[in-house]
């Protein structure tokens, strides 16, 4: 029975690699009947399917939607700590490092659909399949990629910085005019900054002429790309790597 979850395994994991997964890709990846232990869920906006402190048996492969990560405050609260894009894999890092509860709480954002797998399969499917395996080791370099990336922005740029850069290589090689079409909310969750410092801190840039506000929403014509392109050469230099985790996110 493990070979059979292997290769369901496998199948579903090289969705990762489609830009855009579609309604037929899901049909094809549905467990019912060849992988009955695993089940696909579609599930709402503001859905808690993983919960800090339950058990890490299970492992949550997010094939589309957006997901907060919330953690609980010195308070007792719950706050978000960072916020996800599909594809996406939940649960697996608990189960690698045998660490018996879930470290965190995931919930959705927007509709979004997932496939729970039993920790053990997706680990038996690890060891044993080599896709399964290349898939994750990209998946987790990934991972570790946008988190030193996050540490690098925190500990050497200031928040003018951290937006311009975001706002730049959100732009990057569209057309403009370029309208952004992440909220302030989403943008604060993304950057780490809190709600009324991004919107004071984009007052004072857009005073700065770095973008304008058009419909609510930001905007930025050639020339203040190009004063970006200046701006955030000052401070990368002329061989910047760019940000990836700064590509554009969708709206919520």
């Amino acid at each position: 029975m493990p070979n059979n979850y292997d290769n369901y395994l496998c199948k579903v994991l090289k969705l990762f690699s489609k830009e855009s997964i579609t309604a037929d890709d899901i049909e094809e990846i549905n467990p019912s009947t060849c992988a009955p232990l695993c089940k696909l869920r579609k599930l709402k906006p503001n859905t808690e399917f993983l919960t800090m402190g339950n058990d890490a048996n299970t492992v949550y492969i997010a094939l589309s939607g957006t997901y907060h990560c919330l953690i609980n405050s010195v308070f007792g609260d719950s706050i978000v700590a960072d916020t996800m894009l599909s594809p996406y894999i939940f649960g697996l890092l608990e189960y690698i490092l045998n660490v018996p509860k879930y470290t965190a709480s995931i919930r959705t954002i927007k509709a979004s659909i997932i496939i729970e797998v039993p920790a053990n399969l997706f680990f038996h499917a690890m060891h044993n399949n080599l896709t399964v395996a290349n898939v994750c080791i990209s998946y987790f370099a990934n991972v570790s990629q946008y988190y030193m990336d996050m540490a690098e922005i925190r500990a050497l740029y200031n928040l003018d910085d951290t937006i311009l850069l975001y706002l730049f290589n959100s732009c990057n090689s569209s057309s403009f005019p370029f309208t952004l079409t992440v909220s302030r909310k989403t943008m604060s969750h993304l950057l780490h900054i809190n709600l009324r410092s991004l919107y004071r801190h984009l007052s004072k840039l857009q005073e700065q002429d770095y973008f304008s506000i058009i419909n609510g929403k930001i905007t930025i014509n050639s020339a203040q790309y190009k004063k970006l392109d200046t701006y955030c050469t000052s401070f990368l230099g002329t061989n910047r790597r760019p940000f990836q985790i700064y590509s554009a996110f969708p709206e919520y």
